[in-house]
Order: structure tokens, then sequence, then C-alpha cells
């Protein structure tokens, strides 16, 4: 998101889309920003900072929206705030806020982002400036409420969706009712979505201007398709309100009549079940794909718990059911996914997990591609590729590509879960700043007055544990810092995993379904669930800095304090990690090192203060660098 100086540089859509932010909002009310990046060789550094946590919502997060040329992010909770943040020096903050107290349905930028619409559920319509100048605005008729909308491909026209099935089409100058045409029966379907299949915004600076019709419509959008889709999983392709032979997607039968791609129906018993439920798509940015995706209810045997079959299904423009493929997730429905890195990722949400998917260009994978797939599959990590056996059969070559089939997508210095106790005692590599929160909770077990702290590291909008400590004195600030590898190990047998894992499955030819899921977990048992309700990705101008940081392909699965036992006091004694000692007066801090791979003298804090505070308070901090030193291998120890 830097832009570089000088007077004759342009946008360039072709290198621009290759890398970008992604968004995410939750439950929590936090809306995580992190930067995904393509592979890259692996000596070259990430940036400063990957992600942040962007806090200031008081209600769940219901939509993010990205500017991009004007690199802003636009968010909106279930209360009808809606925030536009912008990001500057390294640092986010929030430019323009807007709240009518009235829920928001739809909030979208115009292709040029200048503009922006905004549909509230008592029918009001605003059109404003992107520097928060309101142009105009209208109240519709309130027997239906506005589900959504979209703007025309030359931002002329605003096409808006209601739960009667009614397409309005305002224009943009004074928002007066150009048409009103109905898409599906009022009293079945609403209209669910509108999206244009042309590039979510011009990033190439115009040559000339554009002649327009008398109309309003614009010649940049004569071979332009509207996608619509209905609540009940309806698509249907128009060119215009005007349209009297709308397209309808094909289904499943005329899918065999014309050659459509192979699904495996006959290895899934959940393809065939009728229209997806809570149906969602999006247009690749260069139009030629539509992904549709949405979930099956399905009923386990074994449980009374219900699960999701996750299905996602790809048109071209002329709606004929190209692929489609399930997504290995079961426990929660597709929540939202956006396309990214000009087309060749794929980022899917789904209940607390990111999905991300790599897209092959190709319409025909090559056999080094699907060879290279296979041999994939076939490894546990990258690590195993440069034992004896595979050095002498395999490659240099080879090696390499392969290996690139591990990296991850979305950067960060997240630990890995055998080790976590190397994480947390040597800096990060190449001087990465590491972003926490610490969380006082309450624990029956503590010895002063059941006090207790977690670590948390930020990442996706979500909090990663990493330590726990404890006061160890009632009169004095003294703690003790417990071993995490330990405590997690001692917490895994006594606690039964939340979550499955999907560390390996069979990749299909038009897209991986990778092989990264980063989840989230919640800092304690009485809170809601960060469950993702959207993901939108936007590129960035300028990279400063790239490279690829090699994570573990399981998912972090660190449980929360909130499941610790009571009966592990004894074991998280001999597990200590470090001592904080400190002066009556609270001044001076010892950090002693009690684990046998740590130095016994870690490092002191002094803390100083002014009388009457005159001068500003001061405190000094000195750390023993443990860069050259390891901190022992980290071996399961018997109890």
């Amino acid at each position: 998101m830097e832009i570089k100086k000088g007077h004759g540089w342009k946008l360039n859509r072709t290198s621009y889309y290759q890398e970008g932010w992604l968004a995410a909002g939750n439950n929590r009310s936090v809306v995580g920003v992190t930067l995904p990046l393509p592979p890259a060789p692996p000596h070259l550094p990430l940036p400063p900072r990957t992600n942040y946590n962007l806090r200031g919502h008081r209600a769940q997060i219901s939509l993010v929206r990205w500017n991009e040329p004007y690199q802003k992010l636009a968010t909106c909770d279930a209360s009808g705030i809606i925030f536009v943040w912008i990001r500057y020096e390294g640092r986010w903050s929030i430019e323009l806020i807007n709240d009518r107290n009235t829920p928001v349905t739809h909030f979208s930028w115009s292709h040029d982002g200048r503009m922006a619409v905004i549909a509230y559920q008592d029918g009001f319509v605003l059109v404003g400036s992107v520097a928060g100048q309101r142009y105009w605005s209208t109240i519709l008729n309130q027997e239906s409420i506005i589900t959504t909308g979209t703007w025309t491909p030359d931002d002329q026209q605003v096409y808006l969706g209601t739960s009667s099935g009614s397409i309005v089409v305002l224009d943009v100058h004074n928002g007066a009712v150009i048409a009103q045409i109905q898409m599906s029966e009022p009293s079945t379907n609403g209209i669910r979505q509108l999206a244009w299949n042309c590039p979510r915004f011009k990033m190439e600076e115009p040559t000339s201007t554009a002649a327009t019709t008398s109309n309003g419509s614009g010649l940049e959008d004569q071979h332009h398709v509207l996608a619509v889709l209905t609540a009940g999983g309806r698509l249907s392709l128009i060119k215009g309100f005007d349209d009297v032979h709308p397209c309808c997607a094909l289904d499943e039968d005329d899918e065999d009549e014309t050659g459509g791609g192979h699904c495996g129906k006959d290895e899934d018993p959940c393809w065939n079940k009728g229209p997806l439920s809570a149906p969602m798509m999006e247009w690749n940015n260069d139009g030629e794909l539509l992904c549709l995706g949405g979930h099956h209810h399905v009923q386990s045997s074994s449980s009374a718990l219900h699960h999701y079959a996750n299905i996602l299904q790809f048109y071209n423009s002329r709606g004929v059911l190209r692929f489609r493929i399930a997504v290995p997730y079961t426990q929660a429905p597709i929540t939202s996914f956006t396309w990214g890195h000009n087309d060749r990722r794929l980022f899917v949400a789904t209940g607390c997990t990111v999905h991300v998917a790599w897209v092959s260009p190709r319409r025909i994978a090559s056999l080094q591609h699907l060879a290279r797939l296979k041999l994939r599959r076939c490894l546990t990590g990258p690590d195993q590729l440069d034992d004896a056996t595979f050095a002498d059969r395999v490659p240099r070559l080879i090696r390499n590509l392969v290996v690139s089939l591990f990296s991850s997508t979305v950067h960060c210095h997240v630990p890995e879960e055998h080790r976590i106790r190397d994480y947390v005692c040597r800096p990060p590599p190449g001087n990465t700043r590491l972003y926490c929160t610490m969380i006082r909770r309450d624990d029956d077990d503590s010895p002063a007055a059941g006090l207790g702290f977690t670590l948390y590291l930020e990442f996706l909008g979500g909090l990663i544990p990493l330590l726990k400590g404890k006061p160890t004195s009632r009169i004095r600030p003294e703690f003790v810092i417990y071993d995490p590898r330990k405590i997690a190990n001692n917490e895994t047998n006594k606690v039964q995993p939340r979550r499955r894992k999907y560390s390996d499955y069979s990749p299909v030819n038009f897209f991986q379904g990778l092989r990264r899921k980063f989840r989230r977990h919640r800092p304690d048992d009485d809170s809601d669930s960060e469950t993702d309700d959207s993901c939108v990705s936007t590129p960035r101008l300028q990279r400063k800095f790239g490279g690829k940081k090699q994570l573990n392909n399981q998912s972090v699965n660190l449980p929360s304090s909130g499941d610790v036992s009571e009966s592990k006091t004894n074991s998280q004694e001999q597990s200590t990690l470090a001592e904080v000692a400190s002066n009556i007066w609270g001044t001076r801090f010892k950090i002693t090192g009690m684990a046998p791979s740590l130095p016994s003298h870690l490092g002191q804090i002094t803390y100083k203060t002014s009388l009457l505070h005159l001068q500003p308070r001061q405190m000094t901090l000195g750390v023993v660098d443990l860069r050259d030193s390891s901190p022992g291998p980290e071996v399961d120890e018997e109890p």
C-alpha cells in the first residue's frame, strides 16, 4: 500500500494485482488486516509488520470493503456504524465515521473509488464522496428491504436488489428511479447479491474520455453481464435492466449434456441436493469466472450435530458450470470468500478458519505440475526433501519446485506447535516485530487473589496464546512464567481437542484446495467465537520488501486458558520457564531463567518516576540476547 513518488509513474493493473492486503472481520468487533504474498526467494525479509488488529467497533463486524484507488478500508458493524480507515506511516487510523443508528444492508465503492453507496434497513439510500461529502439521499419503498447493490461499470447508475425479488435502478447524479424490474417471485426468493463481471476498480489512468449514450450508459459496459443471485440459489445473467431474455445458469443435468467438468458426484453424496443454502458469489478480476459458494446441511449419524457440506461452483460468463469442488471443512458454513493475487488465489472463510486455494491460470495442467502435486502429497513437510534418500534420487531443480508448494500465502511469524518454546525464547528473524495483547483473567489455583495473565499474539483479527504468568506474592509485583510447551502438552492430554485438522487432502486440477488454515483462539470460554463474517482482499501499490516464511502445515493448536484443569498445579510448578522478582517499591525487576536451557540471568527492568510526576516516567529494559544460543530441544518429558 505504499505509492511510488514521482510525476511520471502510472498505475499498471497487471503488476498491481499480484499482491495485496487481506481484511477479515469477526464477532469480537475486531478487523484483522494481514499481508498475503506470493512465493518469493527465502533470503528476502518480510516487511516490518504484516498484521494489524483494528479495534473501534462495539458490535459484530458485518462487512469490510476496500477502496483500492484511494487505499482506504470501510468497515461496518451490526449496529450500523461505519468506519473508514486509512493507513499512514505504518499505522491505521479512523478517518471518517458514519452512524445513523440503523443497520446497514449494503455498502460499496464506485469503480473509480470516488463515491460510495450506502443502503439501510429502513430503505434509506445515501451516495457520498470518498472524503465524506453527501451528494444525495433518498428513501425507497419500505415494503421491501434493500439486500444488495452494485455500481454499473461506468459508475453512472446504481442497481439495488430488494427482498421482494425486484431490482431498482437509480441515477447516480440525482437519485431518480430509472427503472424497476421484477426478477423473482416476491413470496419466495429475494435478491441476495448483484455483481458485474468487470474489474472492481479502475486502477489504470484513463487516456481518453469514453463516449456516453443519451441514456447515461457508457460504451465500455456493452460486453459486461450482471449476475443476479436470489436467496433460493438461482443464478441469472442479464446485460442490463432492459434485457428481456435473461440467461439462467445451467444446473447439473444441463451440465452433463454440455460436457461440464466432472465433480465426483458418485463419490460424494452431497452434490445433488438442489440449490445451495446461504449462497454468495464473486467474479474474478478478469470477469471470466464466477465463483458461487454455499453449503448443504448434512445430518451426522454418530451425533446430533449438524455438519455442513461446503461447495464452490465456478461458472463462465455465459452461465455454464465449469467446475465444482468441496471445501474440506464441515464444522461451519462458508461465511465469505474473495479472489486475490491477480486471480491466482482464492481466500475462503469457514467459521474460524481461512482456507487459501491456489488457482492455476492454465486450463489444462502440465505433466510436470501433476507430478509435483503427487510428490507433495507423499511428503509431510519440506524438510523431508533434505534427507539423503531424496537428495540422491530427486534433482535439485525438482526439489525447489516441490518446496514452493509448501510455501504459505498468508505470511506471519506465527508459532509452530512443536517449536513454541523456541518461538518465545528467541527473537524472530529479520528484526520482525511481534504485536501482542495481554489479558488478565481469574484462576482459582493462583496464590495471589486468583489473578493470572496470558500473553496473546495478534493475528488476522484473532489471538494466539503464547505465555502464561501468575503473581507469586501479595505484596511485591513478582511473577512466574510457565513453559508454554509443557503446559500445552498437559492440557492436550486432559482436554479433548476442539477442532479437526485437515493437513493433507487431495488437490484437484483446477485449483489447490490448500493447505493453510489459520485458526484464531478464543481468549476465554464464556465469550463469543470469532467467526469470520467478511473476508476481502485488496492489492497494494508497491511492495518494499518481499519474501516468505515457511509455516507448518498443521494449524496452531493451543487450547485456551479457560480449559485448564484445576489438577495441573503441580505440573505447572515443574514447568517454570522464568521468574520475575522486584524490590518492595516496584521500581527494579530482575528476570531469572528457571529452565535448564536458559541462562540464569535473562534481564532487568528499571522504572523511574519523579516526585509529584513533574517529569515523564522512564523505563529501561535490558534483555540478554539469545540469538546465538538455543533454548534446547523441545522433547516431551514423561510424567
